[in-house]
């Protein structure tokens, strides 16, 4: 009884750990130039322009104003949690400690899963939606439901793309679960979800509501949103086409707007700082979104473009996105020296604050490990390893990835890290189902052996 609850608390830290391996290596949790205002948005009671509280309190509570390691052990123990339960639903059984154990280390070693649980960044809690809502649909108890409900309704207030990629999946799934008759419970099961998601949207609105700025999920939707369109050129096509009859703002620089989206929103002296900027420019930007929504040509554009842009962004498997050194005068720096101070040194030791994070020959493992997992996939199909069940696991899963590498590109930008954020859910699979072939045939050749032992002596 003892050893037993030994192991449920043992196995699950040693794979916490274990999803901690960057940031140990680092020396500290690793920071994005988003990791200062997350921190710092928690010290205030207004909503922020461009995202949610939540990983805001998030990383209040859980660091206990102490440390940011807390707010990473945290991050590290609940993925451990929701992993270990999702082996054990697709083993159908709870797997031996060295299996897991080789199995964490195989998705540590293989896949950036490590990297966004180290960094002090919403990411990660995206995976964090699929891995709970797959256990969702494996819970026995009403208990072990709800927690698996409340973590993923919490998950999805952490950043605004997870409100679309919730509402687009859990629809879909809901749909599947109609279209398959012999399981209502997929059915059922992803209606609750869906209401789940739809309370996310409600929550945020609400909130946005009572602060006075709208019944709507973000302040700053229409910001991020002509910001894509500039990335993607329909901002361009449609300024050079109705220019001529409406004074926008921005026709003044129709002809200078910059190739990425975040260079709109984030560039001081750009289209976005003189056409209004976060405060007066929302009249203008929901007039021309709703012009490209609604003009045959631009809607048809704009399917395009998001297609494109999604399949760009599927196929991005690299970290490193904004780990570069975030030392004096960023505001990760400043915000860790005014509420982390005792930190601020080892901070500033860093392998990321010095410079010293080389990702190159990691890129290209995990860029081959994603290959290979296709691959690998394909083989174990065709050699009918693989059963209808974990086959429909595996297709969910890269409806998931798809699902969010849609509305990251088609929303806000063309970026690795919004994908690989998600991406190493399908090697995650694979793996599993590759340690257990592995170990199963193990074991047989164990039974084997002793048999024959066993004829040998008599």
């Amino acid at each position: 009884m003892v050893s037993s609850a030994y192991n449920r608390i043992l196995i699950p830290a040693l794979c916490a750990i274990l999803l901690m391996t960057p940031s140990i290596w680092n020396h500290f949790p690793l920071v994005t130039s988003d990791t200062g205002a997350y921190i710092e948005n928690a010290y205030h009671l207004s909503l922020p322009n461009d995202r949610p509280l939540t990983y805001s309190y998030f990383t209040l509570f859980t660091s206990l104003h102490l440390s940011l390691w807390l707010t990473i052990l945290v991050q590290s123990m609940l993925l451990s949690l929701l992993i270990l339960s999702f082996i054990a639903h697709i083993l159908q059984r709870s797997p031996d400690k060295k299996q897991a154990v080789l199995t964490i280390i195989l998705l540590c070693a293989l896949t950036s899963c490590s990297w966004y649980t180290s960094q002090v960044m919403p990411d990660i809690f995206t995976p964090m939606i699929f891995l709970a809502s797959v256990n969702y649909y494996y819970a026995t108890t009403f208990k072990i439901r709800l927690i698996y409900i409340l973590l993923i309704y919490s998950s999805i207030l952490t950043h605004n793309s997870n409100l679309v990629i919730t509402l687009l999946f859990y629809t879909i799934v809901f749909v599947i679960g109609i279209l398959m008759r012999t399981n209502p419970q997929i059915r059922k099961k992803a209606a609750t979800l869906l209401i789940v998601s739809v309370l996310s949207w409600l929550t945020l609105c609400s909130l946005h509501a009572i602060g006075g700025f709208g019944f709507r999920p973000s302040k700053s939707s229409h910001i991020f949103l002509i910001a894509k369109l500039s990335e993607n050129g329909v901002l361009k096509e449609y300024l050079d086409t109705h220019c001529q009859k409406e004074q926008f703002r921005l026709c003044s620089y129709k002809n200078s707007l910059p190739d990425h989206a975040w260079d709109f929103i984030w560039n001081d002296d750009g289209p976005f700082a003189h056409s209004g900027y976060w405060d007066s420019s929302e009249v203008e930007y929901s007039n021309i979104i709703k012009g490209t929504l609604t003009e045959p040509h631009f809607i048809w554009m704009n399917v395009k473009e998001s297609l494109k842009a999604t399949m760009r962004q599927f196929i991005l498997t690299n970290i490193g996105d904004g780990l570069t050194p975030q030392v004096e005068g960023s505001n990760p720096f400043w915000k860790i020296q005014e509420h982390y101070r005792s930190e601020l040194i080892p901070y500033l030791k860093s392998k990321q604050s010095t410079g010293a994070i080389h990702v190159q020959m990691i890129n290209l493992l995990y860029a081959c490990s994603f290959i290979l997992s296709f691959i690998v996939l394909f083989l174990l199909v065709m050699l009918k390893k693989i059963d209808l069940r974990i086959l429909f696991i595996i297709a969910l899963t890269i409806l998931f990835c798809l699902i969010n590498a849609f509305t990251t590109a088609s929303l806000a930008n063309i970026l690795a890290r919004l994908n690989s954020r998600c991406l190493w859910l399908i090697p995650f699979v694979v793996i599993i189902v590759l340690v257990e072939l592995i170990w199963m045939h193990g074991k047989q050749s164990n039974l084997n052996l002793q048999h024959h032992a066993t004829t040998d002596a008599d």
